[in-house]
């Protein structure tokens, strides 16, 4: 069942941690990046939990967000491998389009966290495609 009121209660609990954290405090000019479904997940789920997320957390807190990072490769669930296999299926399954001079730091949305893997193949790229980044931070409604 898609349960879309989720994506407001958990964008409130993201933003109650945006202004509570000193580390989010002092970044510079931030944009919001959701963490990207591959088009044939997203067309069978009907929606991205991380992007109804941080459309959402994006009205609580006035930081802009745009869909910067692209899932190039389809690739396998997550939930049953282990931190190694997830970094190896992760690979080259990102792409990053241009994202304005303007921004120096991201704040990546994604739904849950559990090894990091997800979070660190999606920095990784930013960093290849955005190198006036000074920071790249994540933030996760859930922790697996």
């Amino acid at each position: 069942m898609k349960q879309f009121y989720l994506a407001t209660e958990l964008a409130r609990y993201s933003a109650n941690t945006f202004f509570s954290d000193p580390r989010f405090a002092n970044l510079p000019t931030p944009l919001l990046v959701p963490v990207p479904l591959h088009w044939r997940r997203n067309w069978q789920r009907g929606f991205n939990q991380a992007e109804e997320i941080t459309r959402a957390l994006s009205k609580l807190i006035q930081v802009p967000n745009k869909k910067v990072l692209k899932r190039t490769r389809n690739t396998q669930t997550q939930t049953k491998l282990d931190r190694k296999h997830r970094l190896k299926n992760l690979q080259n399954a990102f792409t990053a389009r241009r994202i304005p001079e303007h921004f120096r730091s991201v704040i990546l949305i994604d739904d849950v966290f559990t090894t990091g893997s997800t979070a660190e193949a999606c920095a990784s790229t930013l960093r290849k495609h955005a190198p006036q980044l000074e920071n790249i931070v994540v933030l996760t409604a859930l922790r697996g």
